[in-house]
């Protein structure tokens, strides 16, 4: 169960981390809107930046949720076998 857990993890890590990378800053136009364009295209449109920030969103839940869930299950690991031992006798 840890080595399906601690894969997943790895792989959420690693699409966190080249979502982040690919993502543009808000201040990346900020030389095109001081010249001769318009200034909406300060913080304008975002095109498909949205749809990066939500996936990256999701992701980053599915990867806090992974983590308690690690946690959770490695706090005592031994606790599952005392219970089934109280549960048998």
């Amino acid at each position: 169960m840890n080595t399906i857990l601690f894969t997943f993890h790895f792989l959420i890590c690693i699409a966190l981390i080249c979502l982040i990378l690919t993502q543009q800053g808000k201040g990346s136009e900020m030389g095109v809107a001081f010249s001769s364009s318009s200034s909406s295209s300060l913080f304008g449109s975002q095109g498909s930046s949205a749809f990066l920030v939500k996936l990256t969103t999701i992701l980053a839940c599915i990867f806090f949720i992974n983590c308690l869930t690690i946690g959770v299950l490695n706090k005592h690991p031994n606790e599952s076998k005392i219970i089934s031992k109280v549960i048998e006798s």
